[in-house]
């Protein structure tokens, strides 16, 4: 990632000193000068999936054959459910996916294309604008260069991550940047909506609430300092939650308030089959989605 050094002339008088970044060092010799470049280009990479993912494999594997036969892929929650893990759910799936590349875009409501198209287009060179470029063209001049890009540095296939795709603006941009992805790049999207899995041309990996196992891995990851808590309590608690995965996030950060843990969840647990207690982080469309789980469950 750094270029051949190219000779420096010195013209005058050199008296013992060897001028660095960084300071000075003194010589007793001939003097030597070396040139350091920067890198030029970088990998496109994932960010790195929550530490506390658990679960999941079932899914995973679908996805991962999915993928590798280049199928555009959407994961979706049931009922179009938020909060059930889909964003999750793929970023676990880019880190095991093998491929050579992943370009990353969190789109939602009120996408930054452009922005988007500016950071993919600086893997491959650091100082990319857009300047003036029209949309269209200024995803011809992203593919370029990432095409570039894949070529000379990053072998491999190319996993495009569409997250959060909304309906109207959010497709348009999902759309621009698709056009910007290198040749053969497979592509991989989450969404609540269905319109939007039928107008990206995906097949669709449902998310169901998780299973009695998983969500009883997830609270035990998110309370590590209450191994005492007993497999029962905890259980209790993923179902009256109906193993919704955020309200299991927020409902193990109310218990690690609690004073004992280990002998106050049953209580905690009875309040919320009463609904939402006082205080409690559940917002309402979180607790609504709590609700629609159970159904499932149901």
């Amino acid at each position: 990632m750094t270029g051949p050094e190219r000779p420096i002339h010195v013209h005058g008088d050199i008296e013992a000193a060897n001028v660095v970044i960084g300071g000075v060092q003194n010589i007793a010799g001939d003097l030597t000068i070396s040139v350091v470049r920067q890198a030029s280009w970088s990998r496109p990479v994932a960010p790195n999936p929550p530490q506390h993912f658990t679960g999941r494999r079932d899914e995973l594997d679908r996805l991962a054959e999915a993928l590798r036969a280049g199928r555009t892929t959407a994961i979706t929650g049931v009922q179009g459910m938020g909060g059930i893990g889909k964003t999750a759910l793929a970023l676990a799936a880019a880190a095991e996916s093998g491929f050579g590349s992943v370009l990353w875009a969190s789109l939602g409501p009120e996408p930054a294309a452009v922005g988007h198209l500016v950071s993919w287009a600086r893997h491959a060179d650091p100082g990319f604008t857009a300047g003036d470029s029209a949309p269209d063209v200024l995803a011809g001049r992203v593919r370029a260069a990432l095409t570039g890009l894949v070529r000379d540095h990053c072998p491999g296939p190319v996993l495009v991550v569409l997250d959060d795709v909304w309906e109207g603006p959010s497709v348009d941009a999902a759309r621009l940047l698709q056009l910007a992805a290198p040749a053969g790049a497979v592509f991989l999207i989450t969404t609540r909506s269905q319109r939007v899995v039928a107008q990206l041309r995906s097949s669709r990996i449902e998310l169901l609430p998780m299973t009695p196992e998983d969500a009883l891995a997830l609270l035990r990851r998110l309370l590590p300092d209450h191994p005492g808590i007993a497999d029962e309590h905890l259980s209790e608690l993923a179902d009256v939650m109906g193993r919704h995965p955020l309200a299991m996030e927020l409902a193990a950060g109310q218990a690690r308030l609690l004073e004992r843990p280990e002998t106050e969840l049953p209580d905690l647990v009875a309040q919320y089959r009463g609904g939402v207690p006082e205080g409690s982080p559940f917002a309402t469309s979180v607790w609504n989605w709590v609700r629609a789980a159970r159904t499932t469950l149901s």
